[in-house]
């Protein structure tokens, strides 16, 4: 009897302790991940800034120096017919002041010889549009044009001559140019000339 009880409570017993005992284990794996980034800096030195000064150079200056010098040549009245000799000597000084001496002979608008005229200017003058007064034509304007020098006559002494009006520029050798003469009691009168240098 007493091995019968032992044995119902092993049977009882037994089965019950067997489900309860249970072990869990538990794993937990950390995965780190390290990342390592490389920056390379890359320094360049320059050299210095050097400055060059380079003297400026005046245009009119190179020019003007190019042209001095004397010149002789002729110049024709195309509409009438009429000519006559024509010379002009140029001087340039280092101080980019010019000195032109003109002498036009034959019958200049239809009269007598004038005498040789003296004209001094500065470079300077002559880029702004310069001014003088002479004996022949009056009070005369300088300009530079596409076409060339420019010479304005607006008040000529003549009694019968109104303006004259010049053309310049240089040619192949020396220079070419036109006018044209505007009476006073209406019209015109048109005509060329050209100068080569002397020698």
């Amino acid at each position: 009897m007493r091995r019968l009880t032992l044995l119902l409570i092993f049977s009882l017993v037994l089965p019950s302790c067997s489900g309860a005992v249970t072990e869990t284990t538990t794993t937990t794996t950390t995965s780190t991940t390290t990342t390592t980034t490389t920056t390379t800096t890359t320094t360049t030195t320059l050299p210095a800034d050097s400055t060059t000064t380079t003297a400026a150079v005046d245009p009119m200056a190179m020019i003007a120096a190019g042209i001095a010098g004397t010149y002789t040549g002729e110049w024709r009245n195309t509409t009438f017919g009429s000519s006559g000799p024509i010379s002009a000597t140029l001087e340039v000084t280092p101080d980019e002041e010019m000195a032109v001496t003109l002498d036009v002979g034959g019958f200049v608008f239809g009269e007598t010889d004038p005498d040789a005229e003296l004209f001094s200017f500065t470079l300077a003058d002559v880029a702004a549009g310069a001014t003088m007064e002479t004996a022949t034509f009056g009070l005369l304007t300088f300009s530079i044009t596409p076409l060339g020098i420019m010479v304005e006559a607006l008040d000529v002494p003549s009694p019968s001559i109104a303006s004259l009006q010049v053309v310049a520029s240089p040619g192949e050798a020396g220079f070419v140019g036109t006018y044209v003469i505007t009476f006073e009691a209406g019209g015109t009168a048109e005509g060329e000339f050209e100068m080569v240098p002397e020698g």
